[in-house]
């Protein structure tokens, strides 16, 4: 029976929002094209013309107050809904006006003349577009919403009514097409409707008995029926508006006082009204005093209201169930940018809707075009939202694949962070997160994301945090906690051992996390858990590599303090004892060289003129390396002498000394050049290093690939990006065969 109950419910919300929808677009034409041209605008209860789009001759003036026009004197106009003025009246057909102007009565011959632009445009900003938006938002959540209780049929027909008197009040002033009549229907039906879902609105104040409501909109229904057979006083109506309005602002006030769990669910909704409203007041008095239309601002400010209550309504009645809240939000603003599209083409496509024919292949070419944009433009669009205004800077159906992929690439926890923070969590529009790593009893907060330090849990918490992983919390039930600002917490485990906690909490819109998007999470989470135990075991590579590098830089040092010590000394002392009369000229050349080349290798192995910055280590390296190469290679040193006094962490200078040496001494080596220059930059916090030649060059496939270019014999470009990466700076390598080789190295400094 409840099935049955809901699917009949389902067939007549459907029927309904087809006849809303009809309702909307006659009501649309009968305003545009139906409605007589009459060349003045004038106010509906004080009969006073307001403005005047064709020259008048003297003839009719603003503030004229209408007592008839042709044979219909307004008094009857007012009592009877059905009368409608300027009836199978010609273009340029004369009509009798008789108007009041200055407290007399007086009679004008009125040339009909039919359209004109400044009057169209005067009809376009009314307030009859004010009702698009609110049926947009009425069919989506027909479509979306879930589930199909109360609150839903409330938040369609509150939409849909809204949406109706909003068109019908437009047009409602000529009596076209009974407007006026369907205008008070509404409002009647709308009392109960408002009442109802601000009772609901976010959670029933109380039991209230349903026979209350259904006597109520019994009413209501009568009401809207009497209105067609005019047994309604006239203007009763504005009651039953009042009614609406009071009633609503009251059970909103009361909700908002006695309900402050609710009030983060009821704000949007004060706020959209109060900017709205404060908005259209403030172009209304711009109007009236530049005459510029207030419609084209307001058109971006009305979606507000109805994405107000949608986004109220969503929050605790259907966060649920499943929803796709971004989709319904991008397609609520793609359809209200086409309306606007349909409504200005309209506006520029009038003058041509002379004749039957001319309409419909307007109409056809309108809607074939509208279709295009529509099935082309919406995918775009839809991108283009998520990743500017959004903040989705990976779509969702992509998201476990593209994580996957990066993360294989990255072997540092920087990289990893940066990917979290900065484009898988804002793609899931999740604003706050801590990711926390255990090991051996201790824990450690790889990130805090909008999270403060008192809010992090303890290694005593981790129990209570384990035991209700992978499930959503409802804030009331963990706010208790320091913690309880996470709404999902998901465990990292490989093979089964626990190694941290993913904490996340702030989630756009509602908060809340689906069972599809905790899925998601938990893919993500199983990945992030193996890309940390990849960069652990990266990072103790690289600590061994780091050691190893260390370990023969001692070495070098080590030796080169022997030999100069040692070795030099004892050649000295040598040589000294067998004397210069001993030794032939040969054998003293000959001993002079090996003195010349021992002291060379420990420079090699130690340059002593570190000791006074990398400028200098450079100068002495260049100079070097020129006298044994003689003229066959020019090398020259293009660093400004200014910045000589600039120093580094010993760590850095040596390394990047280490890196530069190799990177001339491959050149000269094996490229062949003419030419080998050494261009750079110290600075303060950072450094710039180029080293290029103009020789051979060589093919350099897999270059980042260290075990790549082991393999293949290129132990000096390995031992440069190890020592790059040990202190944090960037070597790019580009070379080709016959156009030399260029090397750089980039450093700055991190804390």
């Amino acid at each position: 029976m409840t099935k049955l109950f809901q699917r009949l419910w389902l067939i007549t919300a459907q029927v309904l929002s087809t006849l809303v929808s009809v309702i909307l677009v006659t009501y649309t034409v009968a305003l545009l094209i139906q409605t007589p041209y009459a060349g003045f605008h004038w106010d509906s209860p004080s009969k006073e013309i307001r403005a005047i789009y064709v020259p008048s001759a003297g003839m009719l003036k603003v503030g004229d107050r209408m007592a008839k026009i042709g044979l219909i004197n307004m008094a009857d106009y007012d009592t009877d809904l059905r009368l409608t003025l300027f009836d199978n009246v010609k273009i340029g057909e004369i009509v009798p006006i008789t108007v009041w102007r200055d407290d007399q009565l007086i009679t004008v011959s009125w040339k009909f003349p039919g359209y004109s632009s400044d009057e169209f445009w005067g009809r376009m900003s009314n307030q009859w577009w004010l009702a698009y938006p609110f049926w947009i938002a009425g069919i989506l959540g027909l479509w979306f919403l879930r589930p199909k209780d109360t609150g839903w049929r409330l938040f369609i027909a509150f939409n849909f009514l809204t949406a109706i008197w909003l068109i019908a009040s437009s047009v409602s002033r000529s009596h076209t097409w009974y407007s006026a009549i369907m205008l008070r229907s509404a409002i009647w039906l709308y009392v109960p409707v408002s009442w109802h879902l601000h009772w609901e609105l976010p959670r029933p104040l109380r039991q209230f008995p349903k026979s209350v409501w259904w006597v109520l909109y019994g009413v209501a229904g009568l009401l809207a029926v009497a209105e067609w057979f005019k047994l309604v006083a006239i203007n009763a109506y504005v009651i039953g508006l009042l009614l609406a309005f009071a009633g609503s602002t009251l059970l909103f006030i009361i909700h908002f006082i006695f309900h402050r769990n609710e009030r983060r669910s009821l704000f949007p909704i004060l706020v959209a009204v109060l900017f709205v409203f404060g908005m259209l007041t403030v172009l209304s008095s711009l109007y009236i005093v530049t005459l510029a239309p207030p419609f084209l601002l307001t058109l971006l400010t009305m979606p507000i209201l109805p994405a107000a209550y949608f986004w109220a309504v969503h929050r605790r009645r259907f966060s649920t169930r499943e929803l796709r809240s971004n989709d319904v939000f991008i397609t609520f603003i793609f359809l209200g940018l086409l309306g606007a599209f349909v409504l200005f083409a309209l506006s520029f496509l009038k003058p041509y809707l002379d004749s039957p024919g001319a309409n419909i292949v307007v109409a056809v070419g309108l809607a074939l075009l509208v279709a295009l944009i529509a099935i082309t433009g919406f995918a775009p669009f839809k991108r283009f939202v998520e990743r500017r205004v959004l903040g989705i800077a990976l779509p969702k159906q992509e998201l476990i694949e593209t994580y996957s992929a990066r993360i294989t690439t990255g072997l540092k926890l920087k990289t990893l962070v940066a990917l979290l923070t900065d484009e898988v969590l804002p793609s899931l529009l999740i604003r706050q997160s801590a990711l926390i790593e255990i090991n051996d009893g201790i824990i450690t907060v790889i990130y805090a994301q909008n999270v403060e330090a008192r809010q992090l849990p303890r290694y005593s918490d981790l129990p209570v945090l384990l035991d209700g992983a992978g499930r959503y919390h409802v804030p009331a039930e963990n706010g208790s906690l320091p913690f309880g600002w996470a709404h999902l917490v998901l465990a990292l485990s490989v093979e089964q051992q626990p190694m941290g906690v993913w904490l996340l909490g702030r989630h756009d819109p509602d908060d809340y996390y689906s069972p599809q998007e905790i899925k998601v999470l938990q893919s993500l989470t199983h990945q992030t858990a193996i890309a940390l135990t990849n960069i652990s075991q990266a990072e103790q590579l690289r600590a061994l590599y780091q050691r190893d590098i260390d370990q023969r830089e001692v070495e070098r040092a080590s030796l080169a303090c022997e030999l100069h010590d040692r070795a030099l000394n004892e050649l000295a002392v040598f040589k000294e004892g067998l004397g210069d009369d001993v030794m032939s000229p040969n054998s003293q050349d000959s001993f002079e060289k090996i003195i010349a080349s021992l002291r060379q290798t420990i420079s090699d192995l130690r340059p002593r003129m570190l000791d006074y910055g990398l400028y200098s280590a450079l100068v002495s390296l260049v100079d070097a390396l020129q006298d044994r190469v003689g003229d066959s290679v020019k090398i020259v040193l293009e660093v400004p002498e200014g910045e000589s006094s600039v120093r580094y962490k010993e760590q850095v200078e040596l390394y990047t000394y280490r890196i530069v040496q190799q990177a001339c001494e491959n050149a000269l080596k094996h490229a062949q050049p003419r030419t080998l220059t050494v261009r750079g930059r110290l600075e303060a916090q950072s450094f710039h290093f180029a080293i290029e030649d103009d020789g051979t060059g060589f093919e350099l496939a897999g270059k980042n690939d260290l075990a790549k270019l082991q393999g293949d014999g290129h132990f000096g470009l390995v031992g440069m990006y190890e020592r790059a990466s040990i202190i944090g700076a960037n070597l790019h390598i580009a070379s080709a065969a016959g156009h030399g080789t260029r090397v750089e190295i980039s450093w700055r400094f991190s804390s």
